[in-house]
């Protein structure tokens, strides 16, 4: 009983105190583009996302060249989804068993997702909607208002709030 007094004590938590947010809220405007700056960043993204998955793949490639698909991640885009398909031992790798062909089709599977995401990148950055700064910022005067809801619950009961600025 002693002891477990003592190591009440010594993990009490002092108690929490509200403090107001440091940052500025972030608001959500659907009626409003990005600057055109922000298309160069996701065709960048998209590059390095598509070139990082094509790295691990051919990566992959090398580092098993004697997996019976080792040629096959050498193939942009579709090389990891031909290499998933045939994983298995092959005859020419000797002592092989169950682990390393899982560790390289993950390492495929990753490779293929990646080249998939980072094209997906590259489309949406060359069809992306952009607007001139001068159009972003005179949206962004209309209205700072915003409106927020939480939920309660006491004893007694339960209720939602509703608050906002205006």
């Amino acid at each position: 009983m002693f002891l477990g007094s003592i190591a009440g004590v010594l993990t009490l938590a002092s108690p929490a105190l509200a403090q107001e947010p440091t940052e500025a809220p972030t608001t959500y405007s659907p009626d409003r583009y990005p600057d055109e700056s922000a298309r160069s960043s996701v065709l960048y993204a998209g590059a390095a996302v598509a070139l990082g998955g094509y790295g691990i793949a051919f990566g992959t490639s090398y580092l098993w060249s004697n997996a019976p698909t080792a040629q096959d991640l050498r193939l942009p885009i579709v090389g990891p989804y031909y290499a998933l398909a045939g994983a298995k031992c092959g005859p020419d790798e000797s002592g092989c068993s169950t682990l390393p062909v899982v560790i390289r089709s993950v390492f495929a599977a990753l490779g293929g997702i990646g080249q998939i995401g980072g094209l997906a990148l590259l489309v949406e950055g060359l069809f992306l909607p952009t607007s001139t700064s001068a159009e972003s910022h005179a949206s962004a005067r209309i209205s700072e208002s915003t409106l927020y809801f939480t939920p309660t619950a006491t004893d007694d009961g339960m209720g939602l709030l509703v608050g906002g600025t205006f």
